[in-house]
This record gives structure tokens, C-alpha cells and sequence, in this order.
């Protein structure tokens, strides 16, 4: 029976390309492992990403003045959330889910924001 890691891909640490986890040469590049890549498991880019979504939405829900500081603060997680979501898209880490659902909110509240002050 096959290993399940047998099937995974992950990106070559020296080109990027996708390559098998237990791959002990890449195809691409030729270049030689030690043991096999693998990438961690780790949450934390998409997490980050979908709480400042979070953040960013209910900002864009508050009905209040704005003043400048609010402004900045609400800039400052939408750009974070937006960054760290590409980020987890573009190299394949854990959690696409995750940076697709920050994505929506992040653009949800965009759109609020601008049509509070259009």
C-alpha cells in the first residue's frame, strides 16, 4: 500500500516547483534533499488573515464618524488581511479556506466603507 505523503505535493525549497513530499531529487532543478520536504502545518498566515477580515468588516459596520485614526485602523487590517490571504494562496500553505473566506470579508467590508462615504 502506498504512503499518503507519496501523493502530496509541496514547493521545491530551491525553484519553487511543485515536486512529491517524499521526493529525494527535484525534477526540476535536480537539486537533492536530505530527508523529504515537507511544509509545516501551520494555521497562523491564514488565521491572521481572516481575523483582520473579521476586524475589518465590523469597522466597516460601525455607523459612527470617522475620524482619521478609524480610518488608518480600518486601512491597516484591510491591507493585512488581503496580504496575508494572498500569501497563503500564492505558496500553497494550509488554510486556503481560510485566506478565501478573509478575501470575501475583507472585500465585503470595502464595500461597505465605500458606500458609507459615496
Amino acid at each position: 500500500m502506498q504512503d499518503a505523503t507519496e501523493f502530496k505535493q509541496v514547493l521545491c525549497p530551491y525553484c519553487k516547483e511543485q515536486i512529491r513530499a517524499n521526493a529525494i531529487k527535484c525534477k526540476h532543478c535536480g537539486s537533492f534533499f536530505d530527508k523529504p520536504t515537507t511544509q509545516p502545518n501551520s494555521l497562523w498566515v491564514s488565521i491572521v488573515s481572516l481575523v483582520c477580515g473579521i476586524l475589518a468588516l465590523l469597522a466597516s459596520l460601525d455607523d459612527s464618524n470617522w475620524d482619521k485614526d478609524s480610518i488608518v485602523g480600518f486601512v491597516s487590517f484591510l491591507i493585512t488581511s488581503i496580504t496575508c490571504a494572498i500569501i497563503t494562496l500564492s505558496q500553497n500553505l494550509n488554510g486556503k479556506n481560510i485566506a478565501i473566506t478573509a478575501i470575501v470579508f475583507s472585500c465585503l467590508a470595502g464595500i461597505f466603507a465605500l458606500s458609507d462615504f459615496l
